[in-house]
């Protein structure tokens, strides 16, 4: 950040230097949110979001408003209604794995033994699968 001197009480600051640290700290701060420009979309507080303290008193009139049946019901009824639609995903996906309708699953073995994994494409196929290729999969189906 100084200029190279023989003497240490003869250093300067070498001003560049410090302008391009000064905005390369600026940058980070900016994407981390940590500062905020007022006027910017991208970059504005994230205060600037929320709704203001003296409106979110009346939380329950803001949620009526807002109208969303998630907001509205209370959370274990959401939480139970989620966690049943994912269970049913996995039913689902586990029978079309065991059922062989999903190709690009294989299957080995059996009981306790059974495993599946991805099928990836050969070096001939043309496929947007190819930087996956890299991430083998395998897990245990219930089979």
């Amino acid at each position: 950040m100084y200029t190279e001197a023989e003497k240490r009480k003869d250093r300067q600051l070498d001003v560049d230097r410090y302008e391009f640290l000064v905005y390369r700290l600026l940058r980070k701060a900016l994407e981390a949110g940590n500062v905020y420009v007022g006027d910017s979309n991208e970059f504005r507080s994230f205060e600037d979001d929320l709704i203001r303290p003296e409106r979110w008193k009346n939380k329950a009139a803001v949620l009526e408003e807002i109208g969303s049946p998630v907001l509205l019901a209370p959370i274990e009824q959401t939480f139970a209604t989620f966690h049943a639609e994912l269970a049913e995903k996995f039913e689902r996906v586990n029978r079309r794995i065991e059922n062989g309708d999903n190709k690009h699953i294989k299957i080995a073995g059996s009981g306790d033994e059974c495993r599946w994994t991805l099928i990836y494409p050969s070096e001939e196929e043309p496929s947007t699968a190819r930087s996956m290729a890299s991430c083998r999969v395998s897990v245990s189906p219930t089979c």
